[in-house]
């Protein structure tokens, strides 16, 4: 099984609204899907990003450790363009 991680990055975003400072990480769950945490530096809250690739498409799924409304966002879905 070939796998990939990495831990400890720091970096800045907006994705939150603001421009804010994260820290990063990611692991390689396999070749068809990889798994992004953004963690907020200041807050309690983090996103992960559930990437899957599969031949021509790829989806992303979000997922907030913290809801108001108790939504799942939907999957962003696209076609692979070579």
């Amino acid at each position: 099984m070939s796998w990939a991680s990495r831990s400890g990055s720091l970096g800045y975003t907006s994705l939150f609204g603001v421009h804010e400072r994260i820290a990063a990480s990611f692991i390689r769950e396999s070749p068809e899907r990889l798994v992004l945490t953004l963690r907020r530096i200041e807050t309690p809250f983090f996103i992960t990003i559930d990437i899957r690739s599969l031949e021509r498409e790829v989806e992303l799924q979000l997922k907030i450790n913290v809801s108001f409304d108790n939504r799942v966002p939907e999957p962003i879905k696209g076609t692979i363009i070579a």
